[in-house]
């Protein structure tokens, strides 16, 4: 009697390794973090207390004393706005 390859259990613990590693793969790409530095145009002074503000949600940051932020946004590719 034959087994259909969709019930045998080699095939199964194959699918539930591909659907772990692809979901952790999703979740990895969740979050990401935005580093920068934002400095005057003419005068290349670090600006201190800048809002950084992932465009379209309430996460924002505010540059510290040599105007560097670290940001956390929902994807790589997210807008950030500054103000």
């Amino acid at each position: 009697m034959k087994k259909s390859i969709l019930k045998s259990e080699a095939f199964q613990q194959i699918l539930v390794i591909c659907l772990m590693f692809f979901s952790s793969l999703s979740l990895s790409a969740q979050n990401q973090t935005v580093n920068g530095r934002v400095l005057d145009a003419q005068t290349r002074e670090p600006l201190i207390g800048v809002t950084v503000m992932e465009t379209g949600t309430t996460n924002a940051t505010v540059t510290g004393l040599d105007g560097s932020f670290t940001l956390k946004v929902s994807d790589a590719s997210s807008p950030i706005s500054f103000s």
